[in-house]
Parts: structure tokens; sequence; C-alpha cells
């Protein structure tokens, strides 16, 4: 009874195993025969696009477009149809690819270890100006005709810049709205913005003016900032210290008595501000903004050693103290990225000067005066200088 248990079992399983075998067999079949012809077909289409045999490439993107209707993939990724489709000069489809989109991203494609986009482009590049010339006096409507043109521009250009802007620019405003917003917002690079982020550090020489000038000595001490650039404007994060020594003897009131203090004793002098600025002059080399300053000053005597004591240190001011000055910075060199089309970022490395003037509020009596300062300092950026 038990044996006859078994061979039944085994009698059952026979069927699921021949299923499993004839699943297998057919996804074999599947992979081998598409995949075989979506690389050869590519790769044949390289060997034609040496030839400059159009005609041939138009008749085997045909074909390997037509595998979708059976194999529900495409053989093309978008950029290669969209290449593909221009240089065979079949602009309706040109405006299918655009139309559709969103649609086609959203399917997959066969991914072919033949590299066929960098011969698409090198080819098209080639033939750019043609393509578009064509186009232009071709009898197909004005959106395609500018689609068109826009491509052309985008496909060659090696960086996007102000120039990309005069190029999408009329083509967004004419035809944003239409049936070609999604292909805007999805596949063609955004309005470009110039814009970096760096830090700097290097010297400030702060001066007092007024009577604070004459009792304080002038000394060069640090800065550091990160700075934001964004089109036209100019966003600096500062910090400025150094030290001043008294030039003649003077006596403090404090609220715990009077101090006295003699010649060479040292104060510590510290400048924190938000400088927001407008760019007059940004190219490729050099940058000159004017700026005003929000931020806060201190002179304080740094005469205890144990810091227990700080709070025993005499303040001749500690304020808000608002102003304005000039940026200028000049670039010396750049590295990385030759465009801003490659993943990598490019940096540079610059040399600034800052001058400017804070006014300092709030001042205690007998002291008046403000603080003028000079930045020189080395920049290291990331992004467009």
């Amino acid at each position: 009874m038990k044996k006859n248990f078994i061979w039944l079992v085994l009698l059952g399983l026979l069927p699921v195993v021949n299923l499993s075998a004839q699943v297998e067999k057919e996804i074999r079949q599947f992979a081998d025969s598409t995949e075989m012809m979506v690389n050869n077909g590519k790769r044949l289409i390289n060997d034609r696009l040496d030839a400059d045999d159009m005609s041939k490439v138009a008749e085997i993107t045909d074909y390997l477009r037509n595998l979708k209707k059976t194999q529900h993939y495409n053989a093309f990724s978008f950029s290669e149809d969209m290449l593909l489709s221009l240089l065979s000069h079949d602009w309706l489809y040109v405006d299918y690819l655009a139309r559709n989109c969103q649609s086609l991203f959203a399917e997959s494609y066969f991914q072919s270890d033949v590299n066929l986009i960098n011969k698409l482009k090198s080819k098209f590049i080639a033939q750019a100006a043609l393509i578009d010339s064509l186009a232009a006096v071709s009898t197909i409507d004005e959106p395609v005709k500018s689609l068109t043109h826009v491509l052309c521009y985008l496909y060659c250009t090696k960086k996007i810049d102000d120039k990309w802007n005069n190029v999408l620019v009329p083509f967004k405003k004419s035809y944003g709205n239409d049936n070609y917003k999604d292909f805007i917002r999805s596949y063609l690079p955004g309005i470009y913005r110039k814009s970096s982020v760096s830090f700097s550090i290097g010297a400030t020489i702060p001066s007092l003016t007024g009577n604070l000038g004459s009792t304080f000595d002038r000394s060069t001490g640090f800065m550091i900032s990160t700075d934001f650039n964004l089109s036209s404007i100019y966003l600096s994060l500062s910090i400025q210290g150094s030290g001043s020594s008294i030039r003649t003897p003077m006596t403090a009131e404090t609220t715990s008595g009077s101090v006295d203090f003699s010649q060479g004793d040292q104060f510590r002098l510290s400048n924190y501000g938000l400088l927001l600025g407008y760019f007059l002059i940004r190219n490729d080399h050099v940058q000159l903004a004017p700026y005003f300053n929000v931020g806060a000053c201190s002179l304080i005597s740094d005469i205890y050693p144990d810091a227990k004591d700080d709070d025993k240190e005499v303040k001749v001011y500690d304020c808000f103290s608002p102003g304005f000055g000039l940026h200028a910075e000049y670039k010396l060199f750049t590295w990385g990225a030759p465009n801003n089309r490659s993943d990598r970022m490019p940096g540079y490395l610059s040399f600034r000067c800052e001058a400017g003037l804070n006014y300092l509020t709030n001042m205690p009596s007998p002291f008046y005066g403000h603080l003028k300062y000079v930045n020189l300092t080395v920049v290291w950026g990331m992004g467009d200088f």
C-alpha cells in the first residue's frame, strides 16, 4: 500500500515537471531570439552608420521598433529613438516621441550590449546644421520645426548656459502649455541659472575710526566665509577676528569697579556678518558686487588667561553693526568637468578682495567711531564661477 502511494505521488508530479521544463524552454527561446535580434540589429545600424547608408538604417530601425508589437519591449532607449528619427528626417516620429514621452519613459527597453548612443550623437552632430535647415524648409507644422531646432542645439552643445536659455525660453513660451509640456519638463534641461558654492580663508585688516582708532592699534587677523552665488545674487556668511592692543593707558568703568589698562594690553576684535549683494560683473574671470552687510561686532579685552574669568573681561562695544562694502574676485584656474553637462561638478580656485564699512551702534561713552576692513582671501569653489 505504501509503495503504491509513492508511485501515485511521483506520477502526480510529472505534469508539473513537464510544465516547468516547457516554460523554461519558452523563456530561453524568447530571450535568446529577441535579444539576439536587437543586438544584431543595433550592430548592423552601427555598421550602416559608418557606411552612410541611412536608408538601410531607417529600414532596420522600423523593423526593430515593430518588435514591440509582439515582444512588448522597446528595442531603443528614448534618446536612441529620437536621434534615429532625426537622422532619418522622420519628423512625424520626432513629434510622436516628444508628445508621448511620459508614457514612453515608463516602458522598458532591451538593455543591449551594443553602444549605439555615442555613434548616433557623433553622426548627428556632423549633420545637425543640415537636419535643422531641412526641417525648417519642410512642410511640417511650426511646432515640430521649433522642436527639431531645440533638439539640434541640445545634442550639439557642450555646455548648458545663457545661450541655451535663448533657445529654450521662446520654445517654452510658445509650447510649454501645449502637448510638449511633459517633454519640456521631463527631458529638456531647465533654464540655466549660474550658481556656485565656495569657501574662503585668508586675512582681514580691520581699522577703527574716531577715537577708537586713536586708542586701539590696527592689526591683521583671520577671515573665513561660505559663499552662495545664484545668477546675479551674492550671499556670504563671514567671520572675521583679530587682536588689537591699546596705544595709550586708559581706565574703564564697569559694574564691579574700574579696570586700569596699560599700553600694549590685548583686546579681541570680532566681526560676524551676513552679506547680500548684486553682481554688476560676473563673467568667466571676474566678479564685482556691492553688498549690504547685517551682522554684529565686538571689541572685548583679553587680559585674563583663565577662561573662567571671561565674564570679567571689559566690553568696549558688543553691538549690532549694519554696513556695506564691495566684493571683487578673480578666478585663477578651474579643474574637473570641462562643461556642466558632465556628471562631475567643476571646481575653481580664485583670489578675493573685499572692502567694507560697518556702523557700530549703541556705542558707550566716551568712545565713538566705526569699523572699516579689507579682506584678502583664497577661495575654493564648486560650480560656475
